[in-house]
């Protein structure tokens, strides 16, 4: 990388809109993260309970 190409990307990281853009974009990656790992939770909760209920169903009925 030149010095002509480094001095450019420093003023385009230090532009303050390119600031907010990239902290607004790595917010709503974090969200967007959180978001499935909480919907990835539930459903391995769901599946556990539901297989729990099938074995409860099949013990009565065995």
């Amino acid at each position: 990388m030149s010095s002509e190409d480094r001095r450019a990307l420093a003023l385009a990281l230090s532009d303050e809109s390119t600031i907010k853009q990239l902290s607004s974009s790595g917010k709503a990656a974090r969200d967007k993260r959180q978001d499935n790992q909480a919907l990835k939770e539930a459903k391995e909760k769901a599946e556990a309970k539901q297989k729990a209920e099938a074995e409860k169903a099949q013990g009565q009925t065995g």
